[in-house]
């Protein structure tokens, strides 16, 4: 799923949205961790971690990795359950769904971070895996 939605990011990134983003919702932070190992192993960059509790020690706290992640270029944010309802990062194009969580309220809640129009995006391209 994740080589599926990377090289989908990809096409966008080269297809003319540089700056598109990839955001994969994880169960917990041991998960989010093992995700932005294998990302980081499949794309060689790691992936801003939000968590509420830090397995790296070089990821940065939440609120500032969302808010770099949101200025930035990085291809890929990993969170849980910090990026719902209020956080609105417009360049989010990609969203693998990789929690337990299935209300309908959370799930539209996170689907909505990346579903939405971006003015600086002409085509608003965007894919759920």
């Amino acid at each position: 799923m994740l080589r599926t939605a990377d090289e989908e990011l990809r096409h966008l990134r080269t297809a003319g949205d540089p700056d598109a983003g990839g955001l994969v919702v994880c169960v917990d932070c041991d998960h989010a961790d093992q995700v932005a190992r294998i990302l980081h192993e499949m794309t060689g960059t790691r992936p801003t971690v939000a968590c509420s509790r830090l397995n790296d020690p070089d990821d940065p706290s939440p609120r500032p990795a969302i808010e770099a992640f949101d200025k930035g270029t990085s291809a890929w944010i990993v969170s849980v359950r910090m990026i719902s309802e209020g956080v609105d990062i417009r360049r989010l194009r990609i969203l693998v769904y990789a929690t337990n969580i299935i209300t309908e309220l959370s799930f539209r809640q996170i689907t909505g971070r990346v579903n939405r129009s971006d003015p600086r995006n002409g085509t608003d391209d965007f894919g759920l895996v």
